[in-house]
């Protein structure tokens, strides 16, 4: 495992290696300390797939508004809480 000093300030590096799981995810509230105030939203979004709570992936994105970078990075994290939830849907339905 990577860790997160590692990677410096890029947190658009960060967030892509929580998701491929290069770094563990009990390091995410000192990227939270250290992340710019701006992206709290995609950083609590981001912790909610991780935790398996897609929809609130989904409440976090409607309650703000993104723009640039930020915007793309939260339509990767809905596309993520998406197919978590067609995934559980897949099982209850065989």
């Amino acid at each position: 495992m990577t860790e997160l000093s590692d990677y410096g300030d890029d947190i658009i590096v960060v967030f892509a290696a929580v998701l491929n799981e290069d770094i563990k995810f009990n390091q995410l509230p000192s990227l939270l300390e250290a992340a710019p105030t701006s992206w709290a939203p995609n950083i609590a979004m981001l912790m909610a797939v991780m935790e398996d709570r897609p929809v609130e992936a989904f409440r976090i994105c409607g309650d703000h508004e993104f723009d640039g970078v930020q915007k793309v990075i939260a339509w990767i994290l809905l596309e993520c809480a998406m197919e978590m939830i067609k995934g559980e849907e897949d099982k209850e339905n065989h």
